[in-house]
């Protein structure tokens, strides 16, 4: 009887534990929370979808070096982290992040989330990733548009050559893939559906589009997504301070980094499968074409020569697109090639990268 009685007691206090639920824990991290004896309890979610344990809920900052990702031979950045104590006793990571100095942030300066909780698991999971995958790009000074090593491939909206200065920004290593979007906007808007699709770059989103879906994701995370602007992605493409001066975002040979009309059999392909850049940012060339923030306009790198942070003319009828896509030939997937598209169009050649200004 005693047994039975032990068993019984067991089976009610196992139903009456809570369940979870991925509310903001008290680090501002993506972290199930658990009530105990009317206080929060705070566990960290360690689990990374690419295969690396962080579960932060702050962007990566790229150093100077690559390390090798657990789940492929692509090179990624690398995440600087320490230990910290909490109150509550467990160990957390802290990202090293900011200005260009090593001091950490407190962890008031850290991102919390706002507005909606996202009680979907999977969805949780693929934000965090999403989050991890920012990655610190160090300003700097560069020449952009039409380059020697781009020699007779340049088009006009690629001229003049001119000088210009960014400051450090975040830029996300991957193209936002179809999960990504769904994740925020509950739809597959994508032309192409494989067995796969969610590892696929998402295209058929207009530049309005692309508004949407940001505000919404920084609705869900509490952090300022954006689009780069047109000097911000030509930067990153070329490699930023560690350029090495090549005709495409990695690479002299265009297949080593691109998905284009020459190789792609006529579809996307999944994000990151191709070589990255010498930041550790895939498809940056070919794939999909990436919407910038900027307006177009034919004489507005003459303008800009010797600007800082330049954001393009303050209205226009086109955005900037870049990159080169799946269906497009060499020309056009170079790190200099520029195109424009109506603000309200969409195709099946045409997605978005986020970026992110470093003072979040």
């Amino acid at each position: 009887m005693k047994r039975y009685i032990a068993i019984l007691v067991l089976t009610v206090s196992m139903l009456m534990l809570p369940c979870e639920n991925y509310a903001q824990s008290p680090q501002g991290r993506f972290a199930p929370t658990r009530k105990t004896q009317g206080t929060e309890q705070s566990t960290t979610n360690n689990r990374d979808l690419s295969g690396q344990q962080s579960g932060r809920f702050a962007p990566s900052k790229r150093s100077g070096s690559s390390v090798s990702d657990n789940s492929a031979t692509m090179p990624r950045g690398e995440t600087t982290t320490r230990n910290r104590n909490t109150q509550a006793g467990e160990t957390v990571n802290d990202v090293r992040r900011g200005n260009m100095s090593s001091n950490y942030y407190s962890a008031s300066s850290e991102p919390r989330l706002t507005g909606k909780t996202i009680k979907d698991r999977r969805k949780y999971e693929i934000l965090q990733r999403l989050i991890d995958n920012m990655l610190e790009i160090d300003g700097g000074s560069f020449y952009m548009g039409a380059t020697s090593e781009q020699q007779a491939d340049a088009y006009d909206t690629e001229a003049p050559m001119h000088y210009v200065t960014v400051s450090s920004f975040f830029l996300n290593k991957y193209e936002v893939s179809q999960a990504e979007w769904n994740a925020v906007m509950d739809q597959y808007p994508s032309n192409y559906y494989g067995e796969d699709k969610d590892d696929y770059p998402v295209e058929m989103v207009s530049w309005v589009e692309c508004q949407e879906f940001i505000d919404k994701l920084n609705d869900l995370t509490g952090l300022r997504f954006r689009l780069p602007t047109d000097a911000e992605w030509e930067y990153a493409a070329r490699g930023g301070v560690l350029s090495n001066g090549y005709k495409y975002s990695g690479a002299n040979d265009v297949d080593c980094i691109s998905w284009h009309k020459g190789n792609s059999d006529q579809h996307p392909h999944p994000v990151g499968t191709r070589g990255a850049n010498e930041l550790g940012l895939y498809d940056m060339n070919g794939n999909v074409w990436e919407w910038c923030q900027d307006w177009y306009a034919n004489d507005y790198f003459a303008k800009s020569n010797g600007a800082t942070n330049p954001v393009g003319p303050i209205s226009g009828r086109y955005k900037i697109i870049r990159g080169g896509s799946w269906f497009d030939d060499i020309r056009l997937c170079r790190t200099s090639s520029r195109y424009m598209n109506i603000d309200t169009n969409f195709d099946p050649g045409t997605g978005l990268r986020l970026a992110m200004d470093v003072d979040w």
